[in-house]
């Protein structure tokens, strides 16, 4: 009797331990998400696992969709470029086989030209009042502002351990930064493309403190005012 009172004692203390620094780093991501002002536009899979367009502010509130792809007939439904410029969203999807630049007016889908080529560049570079962050050919990341240039991410390629990082966007007034981090272990680099969830996380940093949370996965986003 003594014996399964003291197992289940140490199953509860266990389970108080592993819960406490969880609930702590709930905390923590949701009071620093509560700081961000904003609108993120951005992809995600549906459940036909197709990239879709959704819209929330960048407190991960009030999300909605926006789009999936306007036909429902093609071989491939997913939305694969966007833009949003003048206030105007502009997005890329397959129509009669090519790949079609349409926009949003009036919550209607507006066909607006053909894309004779599909280029998806990595990111190397975004701006937003007067602060700069670049990924250098070093594959780091830096900040630059009119005073210095910081190194905010180092990225790592070893004989063991690759750890780097993709720019994803800034935040208007220049004070947030969303981007990706990839690492795994090089022997196990033939297993990355089917764990690659587990090896990429997305974060959101403050760029004056260097604090980072988990964001929404996602590799393509805007963040507008």
């Amino acid at each position: 009797m003594k014996t399964r009172k003291f197992i289940i004692v140490s199953v509860c203390v266990i389970l108080i331990c592993i819960a406490i620094p969880l609930i702590g780093n709930q905390f923590k991501t949701q009071s620093f998400l509560s700081g961000l002002d904003g609108t993120i536009i951005f992809t995600q899979r549906d459940n036909d696992k197709n990239l879709v367009l959704y819209e929330s502010d960048a407190t991960l509130k009030n999300r909605k969709l926006v789009t999936g792809h306007p036909f429902g007939d093609e071989q491939n439904l997913n939305i694969v470029d966007f833009d949003y410029k003048d206030g105007e969203l502009s997005f890329v999807a397959m129509k009669d086989n090519i790949w079609t630049r349409f926009i949003i007016q009036n919550d209607s889908v507006i066909e607006n030209g053909k894309e004779e080529t599909l280029v998806t560049n990595e990111i190397r570079k975004v701006e937003s009042n007067g602060i700069k962050v670049i990924k250098n050919d070093d594959k780091s990341i830096y900040m630059i502002t009119n005073e210095e240039t910081v190194k905010i991410l180092e990225a790592k390629d070893d004989n063991s351990w690759i750890d780097t990082f993709e720019i994803l966007a800034i935040s208007p007034n220049g004070k947030y930064l969303i981007y990706n981090d990839y690492n795994f272990a090089k022997k196990f680099g033939f297993l990355y493309e089917l764990f690659s969830h587990i090896c990429n996380t997305t974060f959101v940093m403050d760029l004056t403190t260097g604090e980072k949370v988990p964001y929404m996965d996602t590799n393509d986003i805007i963040w507008i005012n």
